[in-house]
C-alpha cells in the first residue's frame, strides 16, 4: 500500500484534482472513471450514500487496498499521517484520520460546544 506521499501517479493526480484520499484509491471509484464519470455516486446501490467526514460519514462504502487503520492514521483529505481521528455522524464507530492542515475544515462544521 503506498501512503505519505509515495501514491503512484494516477492516484496523485486524483489527490491534486481534489478526491479525497481513501476516495483516491477505491475501487468504485476508478471504475466509474473508466466509465467517463467524474464520481462514483452514480454506481453506488439505490439509496446508498458513501463519502468522508464533511458530508457526515466515515467512507463506509470504501473498497481497495486500504485497510481500516490506514485511513484512520492518515489524512481523509491528503493522505498525510494524521494529527487526529474523528468518526462521523452516520458511522460513530469508523475513525477517519485527518491532518492538522485539514482538522480546520472540520472545525468549521462542529457547533461550538459539541
Amino acid at each position: 500500500m503506498a501512503v505519505e506521499g509515495s501514491e503512484p501517479a494516477p492516484i496523485k493526480a486524483l489527490l491534486r484534482q481534489g478526491y479525497a484520499f481513501p476516495c483516491s484509491y477505491c475501487k468504485r471509484m476508478w471504475a466509474a472513471r473508466e466509465r467517463g464519470l467524474n464520481s462514483c455516486r452514480e454506481m453506488l446501490p439505490r439509496g446508498a450514500e458513501c463519502g468522508g467526514p464533511i458530508g457526515g460519514y466515515s467512507f463506509p462504502l470504501y473498497e481497495g487496498p486500504l485497510t481500516r487503520s490506514a485511513i484512520a492514521l492518515h489524512c481523509f483529505r491528503c493522505g498525510e499521517p494524521a494529527k487526529e481521528a474523528v468518526s462521523s455522524i452516520h458511522n460513530p464507530d469508523v475513525l477517519v484520520g485527518v491532518c492538522a492542515a485539514h482538522a480546520l475544515m472540520l472545525e468549521r462544521l462542529v457547533p461550538e460546544g459539541s
